[in-house]
């Protein structure tokens, strides 16, 4: 054999070799997406019922607490201020919202991969940025928990808490189960823009449902419409991202976590 030969050689398996571990991605997408024809019949079917989903799972998290406020007199607070009982059936609404999410998401044929141990323990096989940056992430958030939870242990564990439920289960629906779902039916690219329109709706549902049912009456709704689209998409991105380049939805939660639950609402 000739040395040209060789080389020809040399190049037909390393460009077998990439192909070969690209292999188990597409024959994995590629059964999900067989899989979830097969269940609804058809893909429109299974874009309607996966959005269907995302409906209604919305609407528990970002009207569970509001349809508290208007149907049986819940107090409009923020959540520290929220008394004990009230506080248990806010949190309630959120974990039930998340645990529907996790159990749809997992009976459906959308893999699961992102929400477990092994999707975390990977981020730390990366490379050194993503481990610096979880353990950034993870330091911060217990750190501002800490700091919280000494000054005024009461309210600041009603926030803890419930911020970190409610990251998850956003995170959960959104960066999780519906771009699990969508980027078996789409290419990445038009799935990324399609979760990122279903984050832009979430926020702005949830910022109308908290303007309407204010305590000093008379918010804008059109502005906290606009308002909530604007965070969806700028958080969206964010979520996505973390979740596309790290493999995990951790430090999506972490920084959902941080930033709207541990920084915002005490910087006024």
């Amino acid at each position: 054999m000739s040395y040209s030969d060789s080389g020809q050689l040399w190049k037909y398996n390393e460009r077998d070799h990439v192909s070969n571990q690209d292999a188990p991605t597409r024959t994995s997408t590629n059964l999900e997406q067989t899989l979830m024809v097969a269940r609804y019949g058809s893909p429109r079917s299974a874009v309607g019922s996966t959005l269907f989903s995302w409906l209604n799972l919305s609407l528990l998290l970002a009207f569970g607490w509001p349809a508290l406020v208007v149907f049986f007199d819940a107090p409009t607070v923020s959540i520290e201020n929220t008394p004990a009982d009230w506080f248990a059936l806010r949190l309630g609404v959120a974990v039930v919202g998340g645990g529907l999410t996790l159990l749809l998401w997992k009976l459906s044929p959308v893999t699961v991969y992102v929400a477990t141990s092994r999707a975390v323990v990977g981020i730390f096989r990366k490379g050194m940025f993503w481990t610096q940056a979880v353990l950034f992430l993870a330091g911060v958030s217990l750190l501002l928990s800490a700091l919280l939870l000494e000054a005024d242990p009461g309210p600041a564990g009603k926030v803890v808490v419930f911020g970190l439920v409610e990251a998850i289960a956003i995170q959960a629906l959104l960066s999780g189960y519906m771009k699990g779902a969508l980027d078996v039916l789409f290419p990445s690219r038009q799935s990324f823009l399609y979760v990122l329109g279903l984050f832009a709706a979430f926020f702005s549902l949830r910022s109308f449902a908290f303007a309407v049912t204010a305590s000093g009456g008379g918010e804008n709704t059109i502005l906290a419409l606009v308002a909530g689209g604007l965070l969806g998409i700028v958080f969206g991105s964010v979520s996505l991202m973390l979740r596309d380049r790290s493999g995990s939805l951790l430090p999506g939660i972490l920084v959902h976590w941080v930033v709207l639950h541990l920084v915002v609402p005490y910087l006024g």
